[in-house]
């Protein structure tokens, strides 16, 4: 007899359909084919009637017999076994074992078994499932020349099989989660308990027999869910594990005690991938949770600190950086966002105390400074109203909430309008503190959050506080500096020409702006006058240094221009004779200065200069510069003058000017004269006063460190003499 193995791709023959094997049928075929004898009938009835599956194989592998167990153990068509190979119903692995093993048992009689002992294999269905089946054999009839006949008699196992796993699985699981430093407790896919450790019977607070091995986990959820402060959480776990049975899953839950536990679930699987159970390890973490809680409080106790000494440090960089009392305080305001709070809103005390002026207030969403600023503009607070600001201004003692009411936001703002501005605001929270220097209340600083998840709390009001202490003695110095600057600039411009002349023929201004970063006065000087002759005089120029010496030194030299030059017969010669005379005239310091004298009548102009940026000429739109050879700084070595004379055309603007206009540190002086071109240029054909405001607004920033003296003249055309 020859067993061939079965293409695995193929469908396994059914009765009637050619057989896989190359012999032909044996004579049990051939006998199972005639009339059955009344005794074959009765041996039918016998077996059919077993409720294990019984199957006679012929020799050469086919069933000659089969129940009516053994087809609906193998998914078969009543009668269709009969006749079909016995080798369709074997797993393709396990063909070529099976046929070597069979070949040899009806040949010999002998097998690797003894005759009828249980053994475990797999069959396959007609369908192509397989099961696992328990089956005994042995010989059937008497040996004819092709072999023994094979009587195989089949039971299915699967749940002697699933019964033996889960057994050994708790046997081993309870070997293993015993061990375990955590809590363990496993479960089958029918929810039976498996294995559960004394941690975990520990960790629930429970005796070790209130969880029994065999019991069902649902039951237990149920019956222990009060150990938790949210059991629906674990219920609901549960329930996706049960709906996704190959996932592993992490969970967080608090005991009803407080302690805390970290949990983590995932799959019990075989080496072929089969669904065992599943495991759930259960940590208790409270001690561990508590350390890192006490550790994360430090760590941002200690950021706090870093990040309130960055933000005092930083704003004491602003603070020293700007000048002047207003800018000071908005630059402070606008560094306090969002740090601090979300809206940041200084107060000063003015008018000798007797009034609250808001000098900045600041948002850090810039979409909303709008709401900010009409807050400013149409509430600031009074000095005997409600508002936090006014009633720190009035005790100086620092106020915050962390919470603000209805009611309050209500008692604090003057009517309906201010209380929605507010609302619309989103205030949550503020301090207000005071900024006291010398022992006198100066103003307020207000921080505000808004919408926010920041609440304040004592730690920030320390904070505010000493920002406020910082700003305090800065406002108190800008105050004292502020008085002692408006002192020195008036001052200086006592000392300067106060009336200005008319001359004939002749359009002019003047603008002088004192520097605007110390309280010394400068040199920066002018004058216009006319000569016995009609013309008229000018004369620009700035003496070294910005004190009083330098002020004292630039009234001197006017004056000693003014007795000197009505002997002059030019610009140039007056120029020389400064030079000359400059140590007699007692004149400590270096000075230079530019000349000018202009006929009206002719428009001829005649330029000397000492050391000092030419004049600006712009005729006709264009613009060009004096081309005139300076001499030396009064009181440099050197000396002379040279005269550069040309006649304007009517019409014709001049610009004499400081240095301070065109040069500082953040620009040379090459660029500030071809920007100062451009800018006359542009306006050119205007007034002589709107020319020389074009050329401050463009040419000059609010912080300057220089004084700055700036002449527009034009000439109108030609008068009599």
């Amino acid at each position: 007899m020859r067993c061939s193995v079965t293409d695995p791709d193929s469908p396994p023959d059914k009765g009637g359909q050619e057989s896989s094997h190359d012999d032909t049928v044996g004579d049990e075929a051939t006998t199972a084919a005639r009339p059955a004898s009344p005794e074959d009938v009765d041996a039918h009835l016998v077996i059919d009637s077993l409720v294990d599956a019984v199957l006679v194989v012929a020799p050469d592998g086919r069933i000659v017999l089969a129940n009516s167990a053994a087809e609906k153990l193998l998914g078969a068509e009543p009668g269709s076994l009969s006749g079909a190979p016995l080798l369709d119903f074997v797993p393709q692995r396990y063909q070529r074992a099976h046929c070597a093993g069979f070949e040899r048992y009806v040949r010999t009689g002998e097998g690797r078994l003894p005759a009828g002992q249980a053994v475990d294999v797999a069959a396959r269905r007609r369908d192509g499932v397989e099961i696992p089946v328990e089956i005994r054999f042995g010989r059937a009839g008497k040996p004819t020349p092709e072999g023994f006949s094979v009587v195989g008699v089949l039971r299915e196992v699967t749940e002697r099989i699933r019964l033996e796993r889960a057994a050994l699985l708790s046997r081993y699981l309870q070997a293993v989660v015993e061990a375990a430093p955590d809590g363990v407790i496993a479960w089958s896919p029918d929810l039976t308990i498996l294995a559960v450790n004394r941690r975990f019977t520990e960790m629930c607070r429970l005796p070790s027999e209130a969880i029994p091995v065999g019991g069902d986990v649902v039951e237990l959820l149920q019956r222990y869910g009060s150990l938790l402060r949210e059991p629906q959480r674990l219920l609901d776990a549960f329930e996706y594990a049960r709906r996704n049975p190959t996932e592993a899953q992490s969970l967080e839950l608090t005991l009803a005690d407080g302690r805390i536990v970290e949990t983590y679930g995932a799959p019990i699987t075989d080496e072929s991938g089969t669904l065992l159970g599943r495991v759930w390890y259960v940590h208790d973490a409270t001690e561990r949770r508590a350390a890192e809680a006490h550790r994360d409080r430090l760590l941002r106790e200690l950021a706090a600190v870093q990040r309130a000494q960055q933000f005092l440090l930083d704003a004491s960089t602003v603070l020293a950086r700007v000048s002047g009392f207003s800018e000071s305080l908005h630059a402070l305001a606008a560094a306090a966002v969002p740090a601090l709070g979300d809206i940041c809103i200084v107060d000063v005390l003015v008018d000798d105390g007797r009034r609250i002026e808001r000098v900045a207030a600041v948002h850090a969403d810039p979409t909303a400074q709008p709401l900010v600023d009409d807050l400013r503009r149409r509430f600031p607070p009074r000095l005997d109203g409600d508002n936090p600001a006014a009633q720190v201004l009035r005790d100086g003692v620092s106020r915050w909430a962390a919470e603000m009411s209805d009611d309050f936001l209500r008692a604090t703002t003057r009517n309906e309008e201010h209380y929605q501005l507010v609302r619309a605001l989103g205030y949550t929270s503020f301090i207000t503190v005071p900024m006291i220097a010398d022992g006198q209340v100066l103003g307020s600083i207000t921080l505000v959050s808004t919408n926010s998840h920041r609440r304040f709390t004592d730690e920030d009001v320390k904070l505010a506080e000493e920002l406020a202490r910082r700003a305090a003695l800065v406002v108190a110095k800008e105050r004292r500096y502020d008085a002692e600057r408006r002192l020195s600039h008036n001052l200086q411009a006592s000392l300067l020409p106060s009336d200005l002349p008319v001359f004939p023929g002749v359009d002019y201004a003047v603008c002088f702006q004192p520097g605007t970063r110390d309280a010394e006065v400068g040199g920066d000087f002018w004058d216009v006058t006319t000569m016995p002759d009609g013309e008229v005089a000018i004369m620009v120029g700035d003496v070294a240094g910005h004190d009083m010496q330098a002020a004292a030194m630039m009234a001197q030299l006017r004056a000693a221009c003014r007795a000197i030059r009505a002997e002059t017969r030019g610009p140039d010669e007056l120029v020389a004779r400064l030079h000359a005379h400059w140590d007699q005239l007692g004149l400590a310091r270096m000075a230079s200065a530019v000349f000018a004298r202009l006929r009206p009548w002719s428009g001829l102009l005649r330029v000397a200069s000492a050391g000092h940026p030419p004049p600006l000429i712009v005729e006709d739109g264009r613009p060009w510069f004096v081309p005139i050879e300076p001499s030396t700084p009064f009181g440099a070595p050197g000396g002379g003058a040279s005269l550069w004379q040309g006649t304007l055309s009517p019409g014709a603007v001049a610009v004499f000017y400081t240095d301070g206009l065109v040069e500082d540190r953040h620009r040379d002086i090459d660029d500030g004269m071809a920007r100062l071109a451009v800018v006359v240029t542009e306006h050119w054909t205007e007034p002589a006063s709107a020319i020389a405001d074009h050329v401050i607004s463009a040419l000059l920033g609010p912080e300057r460190a220089d004084d700055v003296a700036v002449l527009v003249l034009r000439w109108l055309g030609p008068i009599c003499s």
